[in-house]
């Protein structure tokens, strides 16, 4: 797969997720785009670090399932 379409499909499923729940969409992004570590999202974001990683963890799934 070209890095254009991978970027596309990407995209897409991250503007799905923010439309589902849209803090799990920024765990994700801050994952992805920025590599902070769950502790360091969960600072940003005002979260647990644990709920960072439920999130995290679910979008795992959900990507899993969807792709």
């Amino acid at each position: 797969m070209r890095a254009s379409s991978r970027t596309v499909r990407v995209n897409t499923t991250l503007d799905k997720l923010a439309r589902l729940d849209a803090t799990e969409a920024e765990v994700v992004k801050r994952r992805l785009f920025v590599s902070l570590k769950p502790g360091e999202i969960a600072g940003t974001l005002g979260l647990s670090e644990k709920t960072v990683q439920r999130h995290g963890a679910h979008a795992k799934a959900c990507a899993l399932h969807a792709g």
